[in-house]
C-alpha cells in the first residue's frame, strides 16, 4: 500500500480494498504504522493526505533518526550534519509527551554536538519514556580528517527512564561511580559493540541491572579477565575481532543461561560452570588455527555437562578438528541435539569432518548447511581419508536447508560431490530440502521433498504426512515446534508423492501426480499480473503481485485458518466481504479433515465466542468482551496478560478477535483440539516443551457428546470415555487415537417383536445411577415407574427411560452427551438403558420391574419378622438411657487422655445443614465443601465435610482433628466437634460470618471495606496466631499452607488461621525436617521446601511474608506469574521499592489515607520474610516486635527476595514427588513427574 524512497511516499489508492476506500478513512493505528517507515516529515509529499498525516507523524510510536536516510541537500557533510541536528531538535520540540516504543539515533558524530546528543537521549528516556534505545555513533574518518571522535555516553541518563532494550555502538561508555548499586531494574537486554570496556565495567553493568537477561558484547577492546556472574542472565553472546592477539580469560557462572554464543574468542582459559538450562549453543571462528584448539577442546567437553542442548550452531570449519584431534570422549553422543547449523566448504576435508560430526547426532531432525566459496583443498588431510567414500547416517533427519553465499561461475568438482552426497542422503531419508527461501515464484514449484522457510526462519511450509497415515497434505509448522498449524488441502488429501505446489493462472495451486488440481487459492482476475507466494515470519502465507511488498495481498492464509489461531491473525466476521474466520478441529490426530468441534464468533452479536458441536449445538461461550481487563468474562486466565496482548475489535463493518505476543521469541497458538476444547499452547523462548496455558471448557466432560453415541464420560476415570454396558467402541482405531466421537455400537441387537426374544426373555433395562441425563427427552404421562418402563418397551425406537416424582422421560434413538457423576452430585439421576435380554446373563443389574414383582412379594413376609426384632432391640437400648446432646466424645486422639472432643451424630449434621443443601454451602477447598449449619441450640457452625474426590484423606482428617483439639488461641479457628459415621468424616467449627480473607482482599468491591486499620489488625492477628503455634502452644506446629483463603474473619474482622490438615508437629528442640511429599499452594511455598522438601518454622514465615504483601497491596500473588520481569507479587513490589516507589505497592483504594510509615514498615517486614535463605528470615516473635515498633525504630536490611519457587522437577531431587497449585486450592496428592 505504501512505497517509500528517500524523499517521497507514493500511495496507491486503487489497491485499497474493503471498507477503507478513502485513505483518510483508515484507522489511525494503520496510518501510524505506515508513517513509522518515513524518515522525515517532508517525506509526506501529497496534499491529499498531509492535513491528517502531518500531525500523526509526530505520534508514531517509533522514532528513527537515521543520518543515512535523511534527505539532505546541503553542499558539505558538516552542513548535512547541521541540518540533521536541527531537524531532530524541531521534531522533539513539537512532539507531545506520548511514550514511544523505540528511539533510534544513527549519527555521524562530531565533538561539537555532544551536548545536543545528550539532550536528545535525555528527552527520549525521561519525556518520551522510550522502551528501546538504539544508538549508533559511527565514525567517518574522511569527515574528521583522520581524527576519531567518540561520543561520551553517560549511563546515568537511563536512571529516570524505563528503557528495556539498549543497543550501543561506537562511543565511550561512561558509568557512574555507583553503577553496581544503580539498580536499573527496567533494563533486560543490552547490546554493546565496538566500545572500549574493562572487566570491572562489565561486572558493574551486570550488578547495576538486576533484571538483565540478554547480554551481547561484540568487538569490545580491553577485556582481559572476563568474569560474568548472574542468576538472571538467559542469553549471552561474546564476540571479538578474529585478528585480536591478546589472550582473554573467560569465566561464566550463569545457572539460568539458555543460549550461549562465542565468536573468535582467543582465550587462554575458558570456564563455564554448570548450565543445566542451556538449550542453544553457537560457536563461530573466522579462521582455524592451532591457537583455537585449546579453547575448542574445553568447549566440546563442556557439552557433556549440557544435557538439554538441542540446537547447535557451528561456523567456519571447526569440526575439522574432529579429524585431526579427536576432542570428544569415547562413545560421546549429542543425543538431545535436534537442530544443527553448519558453515562448510566444498573440500574432501569438509565432507569427512561433517560426517564425523553427524555421527555424534543420532536424533538430529533439522540441518542447515551454509556453503562458502573459493575453498582450496586442505593438503593436511590424511591420505587414507583423502579418497575415502563419505557416508552420512542420520536416520531421524526431516529437514535440510542448503544455501550458498555466492554462485561460482566455474564448475567445482568438490562442490558437486558435496551437494550430490547431501542430496542423495535426503532422497534416501525422504527428507525435506529447502532450495527456494521463503517464496514460490511463477517459474518454481514445491515438490514433496522440499519446503520453504520464512525469512527469519520462524515457519516452514511443505508436504507432510500426519502420524502413521499414508496420505499427504500441504501444511505449515513452526521451525522450533513441528506441530502443524495450518493445512491447505485438509479435505482433499494426496495419495502419491509426485504432487507439486506451484503458481498457475494467477493462483497458488496444488496438483496431484496426474496433474489434476486438488486445491487452489481461487483468486479471480489475477491472470494479467505475475504473482508469487511468500511465507511470512508471522505464519501468514500470502499470494501477492511479484516484486511487491504490499500489505494488501491477493490472498492470505490468515483469512482461511484451519484449526490453529496464530498471533496476528483474526477470528471474526466481515459484513462487507462476507468473509468469516472460524477454527475447526481435526477429525483425529492423524486426519486433518474437519472434525466435529469449531470456534466461531457468536452470531447473535453479543461480542463473544462460542464452541459448536457438529455446526449445530452450542456447548460453551467465552462470555462478553471486557474492554477494561482486555479479556472475555468467562476466561479469567486471559486477565494474566503478561504473555499475550488480546484485542477485540467491533464496528459497523466487522468484528474480530486477535492477539499478539509481548515476547516475539515465545511460540504460542490457540488450537481447536480434537478433544473439543480451545487450548492456548505456549513454548517459552529457548525452550522446546509445549505448555498448556489454559483450556476451555475446563472439564473434558463439559464438551458436548465427547464420547459419542452410547458413550459415557467420567471425569474421575482415565480414559474419560467408556461404552455403556452392552456396547463396544464403533472404531477401535479411532479410540486408540483418542477420538471417541465415533461412539459405541450395540453388542446385541434389540428384539423388535411382540413375543419373547433371546433365551425366551424380552428386552430389559440396565440401571445406570448418578447419570447426567442426555438431551432431547420426550415427556410422557405415567403414574409409576413400572408404567414408564412399559411405555418405553412398547415403543420399538425407545432406547432408555428415567422416572422421577411422577415424571416419565423416554429417549428415542442414540443417546448423546452422557456423563457419569459421583454419588454426591445432586444433579445425578438414574437412567434405565434398554438392552437385549442376553446382556443380563449372570448379571445383578437387571432392572425389569415386572420381573421383580414376585421377588418383592416373596421377600416381604420373610423380612417382616426380622424388622420386628430389630425394632424391639432398638427400643430396649433406648431404655438404657438417652444419649446426651452429642453422640459421644473422642478422647485419646493423639495417644493421650487429655483432650475431650464432642462427636456429633450424622443425623444431627444432616438436620443442621438441611441434608447438605446447596443453599447452605459456604464454599469448597482442597479438603471438601464447607456448609453453614444450625444446631439444636440455634448455634451457628461451619461444617467441613471431607469429599471423596479430595486429595486429602483419613490421615489429614485425623491430623487436623488432633491438632486443633489442642489449640486454644483467639487467632486460631476453634473446633467444636466432629462426626465419623457411615464413611463420612466431618469437622464442626465455630462459624465465621465474614468467611475467608480472600473474599474481601481480591474482590474489587469488597476490598474497599478493608481500610488500613482493619488490614493492620489482620496482619497482627495472623502473626500472633503463628507465634502461638510456633512457640507457645503445647505442641510446636508448622502450618505449611498459610494463605488468604485459610484465614477466616469473625464478625469483628478478627482473623483466625484455619485448615491444619497439612500441618506437622515438631519436637521442642527440633528446628528442621525433610519430607518426600511436598504439599501446599504454589507461590506461598519457600524455595527450600518446594525444591528439596526442607521445612521449618521459616516456611510459615515465608508464607506470612507473601500474605502480608497481598494484604497491603490487595493483589493476589498467583496473578503475577510471568516470563521475565515480575514473576511474583514480591518481584513486582521489589521493583517498585528499588525505584523509590514503595507507596505504589499499597492498595490504591487506601493509598492516600493510610499512614505511610506503617505501610512501608509492613512492606519492609514482608521483604524480610520472603528472603531466599531461611536463616535470613526473622522469627515470628521478631516479626511482631518490628510491626509494633515506632516510626523511629530502624529495621534490618534485607537481601533480594526469592521471587519464585522453582517448579522444575529436576530441582526437587530424585526422591521428591510434588504437585503444586497456583490457585486457591491446596493440592496434596503426590504425583511423580
Amino acid at each position: 500500500m505504501a512505497e517509500t524512497s528517500n524523499q517521497v511516499v507514493v500511495l496507491h489508492a486503487k489497491r485499497l480494498r474493503g471498507p477503507h476506500r478513502n485513505l483518510n478513512d483508515l484507522p489511525d493505528e494503520i496510518l501510524l504504522h505506515i508513517l513509522s517507515f518515513l524518515p522525515t516529515l517532508e517525506a509526506i509529499h501529497t496534499s491529499l493526505i498531509s492535513r491528517k498525516w502531518r500531525p500523526l507523524w509526530s505520534l508514531v510510536p517509533s522514532l528513527n533518526f537515521s543520518y543515512d536516510l535523511f534527505p539532505f541537500t546541503a553542499d558539505s557533510e558538516s552542513a548535512h550534519a547541521e541540518l540533521f541536528a536541527d531537524f531532530i531538535d524541531r521534531t522533539l520540540i513539537i512532539r507531545p509527551d506520548s511514550p514511544v516504543r523505540t528511539f533510534r539515533l544513527s549519527f555521524i558524530f562530531d565533538q561539537g554536538y555532544g551536548i545536543q546528543v545528550d539532550s536528545w537521549i535525555h528527552c527520549a528516556v525521561t519525556r518520551l519514556k522510550a522502551r528501546q534505545l538504539h544508538l549508533d555513533f559511527f565514525i567517518d574518518d574522511h569527515y574528521h580528517g583522520g581524527d576519531s571522535w567518540l561520543h561520551d555516553f553517560h549511563f546515568s541518563l537511563l536512571r529516570n527512564g524505563c528503557v528495556e532494550i539498549l543497543r550501543l555502538t561506537h562511543c565511550f561508555l561512561m558509568l557512574p561511580a555507583n553503577m553496581s548499586t544503580m539498580n536499573l531494574c527496567s533494563l533486560t537486554s543490552l547490546f554493546i559493540e565496538r566500545i572500549d570496556l574493562t572487566d570491572q565495567m562489565v561486572r558493574d553493568l551486570i550488578s547495576g541491572c538486576p533484571n538483565l537477561d540478554d547480554l551481547e558484547l561484540r568487538s569490545c577492546v580491553g577485556l582481559q579477565n572476563l568474569n560474568i556472574c548472574s542468576t538472571r542472565l538467559e542469553k549471552l553472546a561474546l564476540g571479538y575481532d578474529y585478528d585480536t592477539e591478546s589472550k582473554q580469560t573467560i569465566e561464566i557462572d550463569c545457572p539460568n543461561l539458555c543460549s550461549l554464543s562465542f565468536s573468535d574468542c582467543n582465550s587462554a582459559q575458558f570456564v563455564l560452570k554448570k548450565a543445566p538450562s542451556l538449550v542453544e549453543f553457537c560457536v563461530d571462528f573466522a579462521c582455524l588455527t592451532d591457537k583455537y584448539f585449546d579453547l575448542w577442546s574445553k568447549i566440546v567437553r563442556l557439552l557433556e555437562q549440557m544435557p538439554r542442548v538441542n540446537k547447535l550452531n557451528v561456523q567456519n570449519w571447526w569440526y575439522k578438528l574432529l579429524i585431526s584431534k579427536d576432542p570428544f570422549p569415547k562413545d560421546f553422543k549429542l543425543n538431545n541435539l535436534n537442530h544443527l547449523e553448519l558453515r562448510t566448504g566444498y573440500t574432501q576435508y569438509d565432507l569427512v569432518g561433517m560426517a564425523a560430526l553427524l555421527q555424534l547426532c543420532p536424533n538430529l531432525q533439522t540441518m542447515v548447511l551454509d556453503y562458502l566459496h573459493k575453498m582450496k583443498e586442505d593438503e593436511s588431510l590424511p591420505e587414507e581419508l583423502l579418497n575415502k567414500p563419505v557416508e552420512f547416517k542420520i536416520p531421524r533427519l526431516k529437514h535440510v536447508t542448503m544455501k550458498t553465499q555466492s554462485i561460482d561461475t566455474k564448475i567445482n568438482p568438490m562442490k558437486t560431490k558435496l551437494m550430490v552426497s547431501v542430496f542423495l542422503l535426503c532422497l534416501y531419508l525422504k527428507t525435506h530440502i529447502c532450495l527456494a527461501g521463503d517464496t514460490i515464484t511463477a517459474n518454481q514449484s514445491l515438490s514433496s521433498d522440499q519446503i520453504i522457510i520464512s525469512a527469519g526462519g520462524v515457519f516452514q511450509l511443505g508436504f507432510f504426512r500426519p502420524g502413521s497415515s499414508s496420505r499427504f497434505y500441504i501444511g505449515m509448522w513452526y521451525s522450533r515446534d513441528t506441530e502443524v498449524v495450518w493445512v491447505a488441502n485438509r479435505e482433499q488429501p494426496l495419495s502419491d508423492t509426485s504432487s507439486e505446489l506451484r503458481i498457475s493462472d494467477g493462483n497458488l495451486v496444488l496438483f496431484n501426480g496426474s496433474k489434476s488440481p486438488i486445491w487452489s487459492t481461487n483468486v479471480t482476475s489475477t491472470t494479467d499480473i505475475s504473482v508469487q507466494a511468500v511465507l511470512l515470519d508471522n505464519g501468514n502465507l500470502v499470494l501477492r503481485a511479484a516484486g511487491s511488498n504490499s500489505s494488501q495481498p491477493l490472498w492470505q492464509s490468515f483469512d482461511h485458518p484451519t484449526h490453529t489461531f496464530l498471533p496476528g491473525s483474526r477470528i471474526g466476521f466481515n459484513s462487507v466481504t462476507k468473509q468469516r474466520q472460524t477454527l475447526t478441529s481435526w477429525k483425529s490426530s492423524e486426519d486433518p479433515a474437519p472434525g466435529l468441534y469449531s470456534l466461531e464468533l457468536d452470531p447473535t452479536g453479543r461480542n463473544s465466542y462460542i464452541l459448536m458441536w457438529n455446526r449445530s449445538k452450542q456447548y460453551w461461550t467465552s462470555g462478553s468482551w471486557d474492554a477494561k481487563n482486555r479479556s472475555f468474562s468467562l476466561i479469567p486466565e486471559m486477565r494474566l496478560n503478561y504473555i499475550f496482548n488480546y484485542s477485540y475489535v467491533t464496528n459497523e463493518n466487522e468484528s474480530y478477535f486477535t492477539y499478539s505476543l509481548y515476547d516475539p521469541k515465545t511460540i504460542s497458538r490457540l488450537v481447536m483440539s480434537t478433544s473439543g476444547q480451545i487450548q492456548q499452547l505456549t513454548t517459552l523462548r529457548y525452550g522446546t516443551q509445549r505448555n498448556l496455558f489454559w483450556s476451555q471448557p475446563r472439564k473434558q466432560c463439559e464438551v458436548y457428546a465427547y464420547c459419542g453415541a452410547f458413550g459415557s464420560c467420567n471425569e474421575n476415570s482415565l480414559p474419560f470415555c467408556n461404552c455403556l454396558n452392552g456396547f463396544y467402541p464403533k472404531s477401535n482405531s479411532s479410540w486408540d487415537l483418542n477420538d471417541y466421537s465415533v461412539g459405541c455400537s450395540r453388542r446385541t441387537p434389540l428384539y423388535s417383536g411382540n413375543a419373547t426374544s433371546h433365551n425366551g426373555k424380552e428386552n430389559r433395562f440396565w440401571e445406570l445411577p448418578s447419570m447426567s441425563l442426555p438431551e432431547n427427552e420426550q415427556s410422557v404421562n405415567a403414574g409409576s415407574i413400572m408404567q414408564c418402563e412399559s411405555l418405553c418397551l412398547n415403543n420399538r425406537n425407545c432406547t432408555a427411560y428415567a422416572y422421577d416424582s411422577h415424571n416419565c422421560s423416554i429417549w428415542i434413538g442414540d443417546l448423546l452427551n452422557l456423563q457419569q457423576l459421583t454419588g454426591e452430585d445432586s444433579d445425578g439421576r438414574t437412567l434405565y438403558l434398554r438392552l437385549a435380554a442376553s446382556e443380563f446373563k449372570d448379571s445383578k443389574s437387571a432392572t425389569s420391574h415386572a420381573d421383580k414383582r414376585s421377588l418383592i412379594i416373596a421377600t416381604v413376609s420373610a423380612t417382616a419378622g426380622l424388622l420386628t426384632l430389630i425394632v424391639g432391640c432398638l427400643l430396649w437400648k433406648k431404655t438404657l438411657g438417652k444419649r446426651s446432646k452429642y453422640s459421644e466424645t473422642i478422647s485419646n486422639v493423639d495417644g493421650q487422655n487429655d483432650a475431650e472432643l464432642p462427636v456429633f451424630s450424622l443425623k444431627s449434621i444432616l438436620v443442621a445443614t438441611n441434608n447438605f443443601s446447596e443453599t447452605n454451602k459456604l464454599g469448597e477447598g482442597g479438603f471438601g465443601p464447607v456448609y453453614k449449619g444450625i444446631l439444636t441450640e440455634n448455634q451457628e457452625v461451619a461444617i467441613k465435610r471431607l469429599s471423596k474426590k479430595s486429595g486429602q484423606g483419613h490421615k489429614e482428617f485425623m491430623n487436623e482433628l488432633k491438632l486443633i483439639a489442642k489449640l486454644q488461641h483467639t487467632n486460631l479457628v476453634r473446633l467444636l466437634g466432629c462426626c465419623i459415621e457411615e464413611g463420612e468424616m466431618i469437622l464442626i467449627y465455630e462459624y465465621m460470618p465474614n468467611r475467608s480473607l480472600d473474599k474481601f482482599l481480591f474482590d474489587a468491591y469488597e476490598n474497599t471495606k478493608l481500610d488500613w486499620g482493619k488490614r493492620f489488625q489482620i496482619i497482627e492477628g495472623v502473626a500472633q496466631g503463628l507465634l502461638y503455634i510456633h512457640k507457645y502452644s503445647r505442641l510446636k506446629i508448622i502450618h505449611r499452607d498459610l494463605k488468604a483463603s485459610n484465614v477466616l474473619l469473625d464478625e469483628t474482622m478478627n482473623p483466625k488461621i484455619s485448615d491444619f490438615g497439612m500441618a506437622r508437629i515438631f519436637g521442642v528442640n527440633q528446628t528442621e525436617e525433610n519430607t518426600n511429599r511436598v504439599v501446599g499452594t504454589y507461590g506461598y511455598m519457600s524455595p527450600e521446601y518446594a525444591r528439596y522438601g526442607h521445612f521449618s518454622e521459616k516456611l510459615d514465615v515465608f508464607s506470612f511474608g507473601v500474605l502480608l504483601l497481598e494484604i497491603v497491596s490487595g493483589k493476589k500473588n498467583a496473578s503475577f506469574y510471568c516470563l521475565e520481569h515480575s514473576p511474583t507479587l514480591a518481584g513486582w513490589a521489589w521493583k517498585l521499592w528499588k525505584e523509590g516507589r514503595g507507596m505504589e505497592v499499597v492498595d490504591a483504594s487506601m493509598r492516600e489515607t493510610c499512614p505511610a510509615h506503617e505501610a512501608l514498615r509492613c512492606i519492609h517486614v514482608g521483604f524480610l520474610c520472603v528472603q531466599e535463605s531461611p536463616s535470613d528470615r526473622p522469627t515470628m516473635s521478631l516479626v511482631i516486635r518490628m510491626l509494633e515498633a515506632d516510626a523511629a525504630t530502624s529495621l534490618p536490611a534485607f537481601k533480594e527476595p526469592a521471587f519464585s519457587a522453582h517448579s522444575n522437577s529436576s530441582a526437587l531431587g530424585p526422591s521428591i514427588s510434588t504437585r503444586l497449585s497456583n490457585n486457591a486450592l491446596t493440592i496434596t496428592t503426590p504425583v511423580g513427574r
